[in-house]
């Protein structure tokens, strides 16, 4: 009888492919160079590889003529996760996938609330001048201006981040 795991057990996540075939698992510092690897190559390309998934979906949903479903895949949070991801990276301590610092994650979620603010202005300015019988061009410079004033208004009342300048101890 062999001890070599099954091969379904690969698949479950109980056994590493490489322990199959017989091969020892890597030492700590080989592990630890393929994940900064892996991180490295999300905070390069993740942003990239995750816009041309979402103009995929969006060319889909326009040519099969279904505007909402467009909209529903263009409003997915998808930058958000990746962005906190990184955030949460670049501000561990010793720079590794350790614990972050507590206040980058706030501030980090904090801004996220103040730009949805700012994307809920967005989203009815333009729906407020289609409703006008404004055209994309104008609802895109109303929506943007919308954001924008929401933006720097948030920002000068205080609503965006206050934790902002606090430190963890």
């Amino acid at each position: 009888a062999s001890s070599k795991p099954l091969p379904c057990a690969c698949l479950l996540g109980v056994a590493s492919p490489l322990r199959l075939r017989g091969f020892a698992r890597p030492p700590a510092s080989v592990r630890a160079a393929m994940a900064a690897g892996w991180q490295a190559a999300v905070e390069a390309y993740g942003g990239v590889v995750i816009s041309v998934f979402v103009l995929i979906g969006v060319e889909a949903a326009a040519r099969h003529g279904s505007p909402r479903l467009a909209a529903i895949v263009s409003t997915i949070p998808t930058g958000t996760p990746l962005a906190l991801m990184i955030i949460a990276w670049r501000s561990s301590a010793g720079g590794g996938a350790s614990t972050p610092r507590q206040s980058a994650l706030i501030g980090f979620a904090e801004a996220c609330l103040q730009g949805t603010f700012c994307n809920v202005a967005f989203v009815t300015a333009m729906v407020l001048v289609a409703r006008r019988g404004g055209g994309w061009m104008a609802m895109l410079a109303a929506a943007y201006s919308a954001w924008v004033t929401i933006w720097f208004l948030s920002g000068f009342l205080g609503l965006g981040s206050p934790s902002e300048g606090k430190t963890d101890e």
